[in-house]
């Protein structure tokens, strides 16, 4: 029996966008897929679109929520739906590059979950940047799965669902969570275009959501085992020493020294104690 795939995607209001996501995902060059479209009680055409791709394609579903429950609560739905082994969501906005899950189904037989790099494109699909597929061991400094992911189903099981109160951030605590469990591999190609355009919410919200990590590093913090640990003291290091903690910051980034296993030990050193002092301290 062959690998399936599920596909959720979360949808408010977007009906104008949409057909591009759901096409993107009709595009895959792998076909064993299930699209779970889930509907958050929108008030424009979103339900008629999406309808309208069900009757053009089997492998297209809608669920409608009865009221607006937001992202995290809307994958919970989508994913208790899911009959695939292995699980994805992606955004209204973005889109899927068409080798995407042929090129990550076989990555998630080594790891519990595959991420790749991807591309950033403007309002109108224009390809204006792009997000490289950092080491895992990068989790707690920045969100390094990005967009462009694939996870075991089993794995998704074990840790539980999206938690809504983590919202705006609440993919990165899934990420987390599932790190601490399994295994990630990141993958270098560009497999997906993440649209930043003024109505996202990276774009309208930024203040809001570096709030959210802050509290989101110190809550897993207690729990973490290295090189993670080492990550998010670094990244707390450098929101204290944003909000003029000076003497904080030093003494979180001195501590990620001590946890060690981010890979550029030396560096980090030398930003905190001057430069030169990794070199001296080994004699050269």
């Amino acid at each position: 029996m062959g690998v399936l795939v599920t596909i959720v995607l979360p949808t408010r209001n977007r009906a104008g966008l949409l057909p591009e996501a759901i096409e993107s995902v009709r595009a895959q060059t792998f076909g064993d897929w299930e699209l779970i479209v889930v509907d958050d009680a929108s008030d424009d055409e979103t339900t008629a679109v999406v309808e309208g791709f069900a009757r053009l394609d089997g492998r297209v579903r809608l669920l409608r929520n009865p009221k607006n429950l937001h992202i995290a609560a809307s994958l919970n739905a989508g994913f208790q739906r899911a009959e695939g082994d292995l699980w994805t969501w992606t955004s209204d906005d973005n889109r899927l590059r068409p080798p995407m899950l042929e090129r990550l189904v076989p990555e998630c037989q080594r790891a519990d979950l595959a991420y790749s790099a991807m591309a950033l494109i403007d309002g109108e699909g224009h390809v204006t940047g792009g997000k490289a597929a950092l080491p895992p061991r990068l989790l707690l400094l920045e969100n390094v799965v990005g967009a462009s992911f694939l996870y075991r189903a089993a794995a998704a099981r074990r840790i539980g669902g999206y938690d809504p109160s983590w919202r705006l951030v609440e993919d990165w605590d899934h990420w987390i969570r599932l790190a601490s469990q399994g295994r990630l591999v990141a993958v270098p190609e560009d497999l997906y275009e993440y649209r930043l355009h003024e109505g996202s919410l990276t774009e309208t919200r930024r203040g809001e959501i570096l709030a959210k990590v802050e509290a989101l590093l110190l809550h897993h913090l207690p729990t973490l085992r290295r090189p993670h640990s080492a990550a998010a003291r670094l990244h707390l290091a450098s929101y204290a020493w944003q909000r003029g903690a000076r003497g904080a910051s030093r003494r979180l980034g001195l501590a990620s020294l001590l946890h060690g296993g981010l890979g550029f030990r030396g560096a980090l050193a030398d930003s905190l104690l001057g430069s030169g002092w990794s070199r001296r301290r080994r004699g050269g």
